[in-house]
C-alpha cells in the first residue's frame, strides 16, 4: 500500500480517528461483507471533479516563470496530458485503458447534509477507525487525504510543490521555451511537463470547489489498470458497471482482510420504525459481528 506523499502537502488523518460512510442498507451490507463498491472519479456528483488542481498548478507557474513563452508552452501541453492521463496510463510505451476510484468518507458525524445527500434521511452511517480502515484493503497502492475547499488552502499546497518542482528542475527556467526554429526544446522541457502533468493529477484528487465544502470530505482514491499486455494479469482490476438514473456508472470492486475498522453504525434521523434497530441486530449477529448501534439525533419531524 502506498500512503499520499508527504510532499504534496495534503492533510491526512491520524491512526486514532474516525471516518463516516453515509449509505444505503443494501450497501451497509455490501461492506459488512468487505466489499466496497467504489465509483469511478468521473461519475461523482460534482461535474467539475478532477479538474480545479490543474487549473491552479497553471495559475501557480504563471506566477512563479516569468519566462512568458514558456509559460504558455504549459498551459498549451499541461491541460491535455492531464486529460488523457485521467483515463490513460502510459506503461512501458504503451498506453492502457485505466481509471481513478474514490470511495467518499466524511469527517462529521450526523451531519444532515449528509444523510439528505446520500441516504435522504433512512439510510445508515457508519463509523470506522482511519488506519485500521485503509489498511485493510488489499489493493496494491491507495491514496487518501482530506478534501480541500478554499482557494487559500488549495494555492498553498501547489505554491510549496511548484516550489519543489522548479528547486529540483531549476535549469528550465534557464533555457528559452523555443530554439531558432520554433520548436519547443525536448528533453528538458517534456521532463518538467510530465512532472507538472503527475502534480495536476495528484491535486485533481484532493481539490474541490468551495460549494461543495459542507461535506467535509475524506477520500480513498485506487488506481486501477484494466488491460495492458506489459502489466502481470493479477494487477489488472476488472470494471464493473450499474445503474443509476438510468445512466451506466463503472466501478471496481475493492475487498478489505477484515471489518475490524467499523466501530459504530447510526441509523438515519428519518428511519423510525421500531424494527430497524432490531434488523441491524440479526444481520450483525448473523456475521458474527459485534457492532455497536445508534440513532441519530436530528430531530426531524417529517
Amino acid at each position: 500500500m502506498k500512503d499520499t506523499y508527504e510532499s504534496f502537502f495534503i492533510p491526512t488523518l491520524e491512526d486514532n480517528e474516525s471516518v463516516y460512510h453515509y449509505t444505503s442498507a443494501e450497501a451497509l451490507m455490501g461492506i459488512c461483507k468487505k466489499e466496497f463498491w467504489v465509483t469511478e472519479s468521473h461519475f461523482l456528483n460534482d461535474s467539475t471533479e478532477f479538474q480545479l488542481g490543474t487549473e491552479i498548478v497553471l495559475d501557480v507557474l504563471k506566477d512563479a516563470i516569468k519566462d512568458e513563452g514558456l509559460a504558455e508552452v504549459l498551459e498549451k501541453l499541461v491541460p491535455p496530458k492531464v486529460k488523457d492521463s485521467d483515463v490513460m496510463l502510459h506503461i512501458a510505451n504503451e498506453y492502457t485503458y485505466a481509471g481513478y476510484y474514490v470511495i467518499s468518507f466524511c469527517l462529521d458525524n450526523d451531519s444532515a447534509l449528509m444523510w439528505s445527500q446520500y441516504s435522504n434521511y433512512v439510510g445508515y452511517c457508519m463509523k470506522f477507525n482511519f488506519r485500521e480502515l485503509v489498511t485493510s484493503f488489499d489493493a496494491k497502492y491507495i491514496y487518501h487525504g482530506k478534501v480541500l475547499y478554499t482557494r487559500e488552502e488549495q494555492y498553498a499546497c501547489v505554491e510549496k510543490m511548484i516550489d519543489i518542482a522548479l528547486d529540483e528542475r531549476s535549469d528550465i527556467l534557464k533555457i528559452p521555451s523555443k530554439n531558432d526554429e520554433g520548436k519547443i526544446e525536448k528533453k528538458q522541457l517534456i521532463e518538467f511537463i510530465d512532472r507538472i502533468v503527475y502534480i495536476c493529477l495528484y491535486y485533481n484528487m484532493f481539490f474541490k470547489n468551495e460549494c461543495f465544502s459542507g461535506e467535509n470530505e475524506y477520500r480513498i482514491i485506487f488506481p486501477a489498470i484494466h488491460d495492458n499486455k506489459e502489466v502481470a494479469l493479477e494487477d489488472h482490476t476488472k470494471q464493473n458497471f450499474r445503474v443509476k438514473n438510468e445512466i451506466l456508472i463503472p466501478y471496481i470492486k475493492e475487498t478489505m482482510k477484515n471489518l475490524d475498522s467499523l466501530k459504530a453504525v447510526l441509523i438515519g434521523p428519518k428511519n423510525n420504525s421500531d424494527i430497524a434497530e432490531k434488523g441491524l441486530k440479526c444481520f450483525f449477529r448473523n456475521q458474527k459481528m459485534n457492532i455497536e448501534i445508534q440513532k441519530s439525533k436530528i430531530p426531524l419531524r417529517y
